[in-house]
């Protein structure tokens, strides 16, 4: 019961642990209630969240040492507590609002974090299984016309998944099957209209559709306050307590993958004309836009993975000489990248600190800890790589990933490189997504998490390329 120094009174009731049964029904947020001082109804919040009702311990440190009027010192990120009162006229009301709103926000949080392992499991492992048959068949030339167009459908139903993820909770439904039902359904009539809309589709085009949507619907989403991806199985969890707001690592590597990927098929398709490379620029601007600006995205290491991704993209188009400039193009990007990431922690820093990000926060922990307040972070990231090796299903993605891009660079040979040939502005954008996806890697918390999902189209724009040659290969064989 801390004291101020005015002689008023701050109460709190914090409930630390949840209980063992909430845990194992994914209800693991604990109950805060605050009075006294200018707590006098509502729900709490917090500027570390952005959304009424849900804190972080952090912000409790911030709140009392406040009261007390304590300086904060800049290993506490938390921030101080505010109330957000009801507009109802009878108190009674008020707190009968606010426990209906926290009863309905906990429960959605907990059906969300109880479905996301079963359903991000699966979708791996989906993913894992149709790479292989891919792979097997490319590999070993199997001539089953059939089973190549199965699995080519096979591929962009994968490849949709995250954008029937992303729409679902627009359902507003969170049980595990509802998920997994719409989701399915949903992916299957996605492909069916890339597959519709370009029956031939040699240039990887269904892909490139499907990559294209799923690039607009996360655009959209981060512009209008990403109220999809936050309640999304594919999205980031409250519960973990990394991010609260914004654009997360998987949404952010999805977007870097699916954009390179859509914008590159689109101009193979279409031609590198001035009016499309200038269409395709303002897209790319547009996207680093949404993802980089603290009052969007703000999600720093996506910022410097997409403007990587994006500059080695735009520079291997202008440049005649793709291959032999490729290091010092990747070289270019990020230098670019890393400036980047200053002016907006720079911007950011310049706002009032109850609208700062969370990136304008860490310039301020720099600026008062010094330059040695960055190591900290980066040892904290490599940690958090470390672990997600050991249990999160992505570092099994990312493998797979790793290994088919491996063997089908050795086998079939020339195989890849006839691809390549024939389709200069498709792999300019596929080497410019794997500069995205190592970026990712390096620069995030979660950076197994991104790099992977960011990898998901490229790789299966190159299995689907490799797997339509290997079709007409087999068509012209018959004939």
């Amino acid at each position: 019961m801390p004291e101020g120094d005015g002689g008023e009174v701050m109460v709190l009731m914090v409930s630390p642990y949840p209980a063992r049964d909430a845990q194992d029904e994914g209800n693991t947020l604990t109950p805060v209630l605050i009075s006294g001082s200018s707590f006098t109804g509502g729900l709490l919040y917090s500027a570390s969240t952005k959304k009424d009702g849900l804190i972080t311990i952090g912000d409790l440190q911030s709140t009392i040492l406040a009261f007390l009027g304590v300086d904060k010192p800049a290993a506490i990120t938390g921030q101080p507590l505010v109330a957000r009162p009801s507009e109802l006229t009878r108190p009674s009301d008020s707190v009968a609002q606010a426990g209906n709103q926290l009863y309905l926000l906990n429960s959605r949080i907990a059906k969300i974090n109880i479905s996301r392992s079963p359903v991000l499991k699966s979708f791996v492992i989906a993913q894992i299984i149709v790479l292989i048959l891919a792979l097997l068949l490319i590999v070993f030339g199997v001539q089953k016309t059939r089973l190549f167009l199965f699995l080519r459908w096979l591929m962009a139903f994968v490849a949709s998944v995250p954008l029937g993820l992303l729409v679902q909770p627009l359902t507003a439904r969170f049980e595990l099957s509802e998920i997994l039902l719409f989701t399915i359904l949903f992916a299957a009539l996605i492909t069916l209209i890339a597959f519709w809309s370009n029956k031939q589709g040699k240039n990887g085009e269904p892909i490139g559709i499907i990559a294209l949507l799923t690039a607009f619907a996360i655009l959209i989403d981060t512009l209008s306050g990403s109220n999809l991806m936050s309640n999304s199985v594919l999205g980031y969890s409250p519960v973990g307590g990394a991010r609260y707001y914004g654009i997360g690592n998987e949404y952010m590597g999805v977007l870097l993958g699916s954009s390179v990927i859509g914008i590159s098929v689109y101009l193979q398709r279409f031609g590198t004309s001035r009016k499309n490379m200038i269409a395709a620029g303002t897209l790319l601007v547009l996207w680093a836009y949404a993802v980089s600006v603290p009052w969007h995205g703000s999600n720093l290491g996506g910022s410097l993975s997409l403007v990587t991704a994006y500059l080695v993209t735009v520079i291997g188009l202008v440049s005649e000489k793709r291959s032999k400039k490729r290091l010092r193009t990747w070289l270019v990007a990020i230098a670019a990248a890393v400036v980047v990431a200053i002016v907006l922690s720079l911007a950011d820093l310049a706002r009032q600190t109850e609208a700062q990000s969370h990136i304008g926060r860490f310039a301020s922990q720099i600026r008062q800890g010094g330059p040695t307040s960055i190591f900290p972070v980066i040892v904290r990231k490599l940690e958090m790589n470390l672990s997600l090796i050991g249990y999160t299903i992505w570092s099994k993605a990312l493998l797979t990933f790793i290994v088919v891009m491996g063997v089908l660079f050795c086998r079939p040979k020339g195989m890849l490189a006839r691809a390549a040939a024939n389709r200069p502005v498709i792999f300019n954008g596929i080497w410019a997504s794997f500069a995205g996806s190592v970026t990712a890697f390096a620069v995030n918390d979660s950076g197994i998490v991104a790099a992977a999902t960011a990898l998901l189209f490229p790789v299966a724009l190159i299995t689907d390329l490799l797997l339509n040659q290997q079709y007409e290969d087999d068509s012209a064989t018959c004939e």
